[in-house]
């Protein structure tokens, strides 16, 4: 998938060079897979479905569709921003969302997806006609909280509700940072995302020029994280990229993985099962809110598996 030149919330880069290392390939160490998400990981456990709830107005879910199935495993909570913070339920990343659902995650996006048949953003950040507010994500969480333990609800003791993350691309990534010190978080994902400097964004000839649009968030918010935290980025073609670096700098107390491949802003999200930025991330998820601990060799160690995968930039802290 090549970088796309997007309309997005994030405007540009910060066009600042900065000098990246990629992490060399040891000898005989077997290679990520290529972008291709059906070939990265076996089938997931449970058929998804896109559906609402008439007690969550104007946000949609994604959550497996036999819910009976689960047995005795609950879902952990997922809160998606979406790119370009757009009120579109999720439709802009939706195959990523879809299989977030099949693994076993409650998902919940601000925004309705547009009608059958009607033509969506052109991009995948490119906003709808109107914006989510940050605190949709929230609000989502709330109404989960309270769905898992409500008489009458569907969902009743079937939502782990002490196994919360906060998800986002571009935009959306945004609003993800703008409520990471939210105290029930168990992580916080960020894609293709990373906050514009309060000094402006910097401009090829050594200036600055003001930021335009809707910005939930700031360089203060990264003071507020508390939880470890992943950044997912494409490359230096991603508009997002001078931001993300520049975020890795400030955020010093909370295990940190930063990961470069280059695909540009719109990453691999609508690729089949939501390609490989999102196998990455459920591989993250996984080991955070499920306990999945062989996963973390993907993450963790001298010789993690996207350190030493070919066309992977890493750079990691407090881990």
């Amino acid at each position: 998938m090549t970088a796309r030149n997007v309309a997005s919330v994030l405007l540009t880069s910060l066009a600042a060079s900065t000098i990246i290392i990629a992490a060399q390939q040891p000898p005989n160490a077997p290679p990520l897979p290529a972008v291709d998400r059906a070939n990265y990981r076996p089938a997931a456990p449970y058929e998804a479905v896109r559906t609402s709830d008439p007690t969550l107005p104007d946000q949609t879910l994604y959550r497996p569709k036999d819910l009976a199935r689960l047995g005795n495993s609950k879902m952990p909570i997922l809160a998606w921003g979406n790119g370009g913070c757009a009120a579109n339920g999720g439709s802009s990343a939706e195959p990523a969302l879809m299989e977030f659902a099949s693994q076993g995650y409650l998902v919940g996006a601000g925004g309705t997806p547009p009608p059958a048949g009607a033509r969506g953003p052109a991009s995948v950040d490119v906003p709808a006609s109107k914006q989510t507010a940050t605190h949709v994500l929230t609000d989502f969480i709330d109404w989960a909280i309270k769905e898992n333990s409500r008489s009458d609800s569907a969902y009743r003791g079937k939502i782990d509700t002490t196994k919360i993350a906060l998800a986002g691309h571009s935009c959306g990534g945004l609003q993800a940072i703008a409520l990471a010190g939210d105290k029930r978080l168990t992580t916080v994902v960020i894609l293709n995302s990373g906050t514009i400097p309060r000094a402006g964004i910097p401009t090829p000839d050594g200036g600055t020029r003001a930021p335009v649009g809707y910005l939930p968030s700031s360089e203060d918010d990264l003071k507020h994280f508390r939880t470890p935290v992943l950044y997912l980025i494409g490359g230096p073609t991603d508009v997002a990229y001078q931001g993300s670096e520049s975020d890795f700098k400030a955020i010093v107390e909370v295990p940190l993985f930063n990961g470069n491949y280059p695909v540009g802003h719109g990453a691999t999200y609508r690729d089949e099962r939501g390609g490989l930025f999102t196998a990455v991330a459920t591989d993250w998820l996984d080991w955070q809110l499920k306990g999945k601990k062989d996963l973390a060799k993907r993450f963790t160690g001298p010789s993690c598996a996207l350190c030493s995968a070919p066309h992977w930039t890493v750079k990691r802290k407090n881990m």
